[in-house]
């Protein structure tokens, strides 16, 4: 088994996936249309499988969402298994960060409670 080289978009990944303390498995959930589960699974593992670099970069974007939407909820956990839920709260978030750079405020709230039902508790 060929691990990722330290310096690849996939030990990026990795790395983020630690930091997040989010598996891969809930990940290629969350990033459903990005990447299938077998694909990244394989990227991940075997580095003569790498990415494609368009694709990287998406997992790499939604994986600074799903930063910013840990530390929106932080000290409490995000539930990453809860796949629907963040990928709605990730989505909900970024219509409100659109509606919020237009002056308008009307997302706000959704996003507000998409937000918390992602939390461990």
């Amino acid at each position: 088994m060929y691990m990722p080289a330290a310096l690849s978009v996939e030990k990026k990944i990795e790395n983020k996936l630690v930091e997040l303390d989010c598996a891969v498995s809930a990940f290629s959930d969350i990033a459903l249309g990005i990447c299938g589960r077998t694909r990244l699974v394989k990227a991940m593992s075997d580095s003569r499988f790498p990415l494609d670099r368009r694709v990287a970069d998406r997992l790499i974007e939604k994986l600074d969402q799903m930063s910013e939407l840990a530390a929106a909820v932080a000290p409490i956990p995000v539930d990453w298994s809860k796949g629907d839920a963040v990928r709605t709260a990730l989505s909900v978030r970024l219509a409100a960060q659109i509606d919020l750079e237009s002056g308008r405020t009307e997302l706000q709230s959704v996003a507000s409670w998409a937000t918390t039902k992602v939390k461990t508790i």
